[in-house]
């Protein structure tokens, strides 16, 4: 088996598709055009597919992640181009390169997230976020996996950078990395939400337009891109 590994962005209207349905489509688009994935073993086999840290309803991409597993190789310097033949207008495939086949996805290798955050008609200052970063503990509301309650759980430790403010047309920019392991996921928004609240700022959250710019991987206390990553998971 081959296993491939895509960058795809998501923009316009298509930022409120949901990660069900982008399964489904990215396969179909497989299925369409031929492409011999593999299937997993067992009673009830599936496609060996997988979104790399699937997006929030109404987020937007730059450079997002689909894996895949073939059956046979692949011309993987036409497949991208290939597949966009049957993509509809919002999503498009940009790389895609063979990785080393491996037991784990490339989700269980991810470690954090980089945003772009547009806060519109707020003009944010750097000493109002610094303000809010020197705190000794940030608290956002995040649902419990075991209890399915909502709980205040402090991400101060969860904030990799956290960018001075850009004052542009109509509001605010901000960039920001963030943890995005297993188990261990900081959502943009959230992260959105506390800073306007301590600022005492009043924003509906689906106002705030959020962009993911890329997944990164740590080696050697330093980021990379999760497409330059050639070692496989142990």
């Amino acid at each position: 088996m081959s296993r491939y590994v895509l960058t795809f962005n998501k923009k316009g209207n298509m930022r409120f598709i949901s990660h069900l349905d982008m399964q489904r489509l990215f396969r179909r688009v497989l299925y369409r055009y031929d492409i011999p994935v593999s299937f997993s073993q067992g009673f009830n086999p599936h496609p060996i597919t997988n979104i790399v840290q699937p997006l929030s309803l109404g987020f937007e991409a730059e450079c997002d992640y689909f894996e895949f597993e073939s059956k046979s190789p692949l011309d993987s310097s036409s497949i991208a181009m290939k597949l966009n033949g049957a993509l509809p207008e919002g999503i498009k495939f940009t790389k895609c390169k063979e990785i080393p086949h491996e037991k784990r996805n490339l989700s269980s290798v991810c470690e954090y997230s980089e945003y772009s955050v547009f806060i519109p008609n707020k003009m944010l200052s750097e000493e109002a976020i610094n303000r809010f970063l020197s705190q000794n503990e940030i608290y956002i509301l995040k649902r419990d996996k075991k209890t399915k309650q909502m709980i205040e759980k402090n991400i101060k430790n969860w904030i990799y950078s956290f960018s001075v403010p850009t004052l542009i047309s109509g509001g605010t920019m901000i960039s920001m990395i963030l943890r995005a392991a297993p188990n261990e996921t900081l959502n943009p928004l959230s992260l959105t939400e506390s800073l306007m609240k301590y600022l005492g700022e009043e924003i509906a959250p689906e106002e705030i337009r959020i962009t993911r710019i890329d997944l990164y991987y740590l080696e050697n206390n330093l980021l990379k891109s999760l497409f330059d990553r050639n070692v496989s998971v142990l």
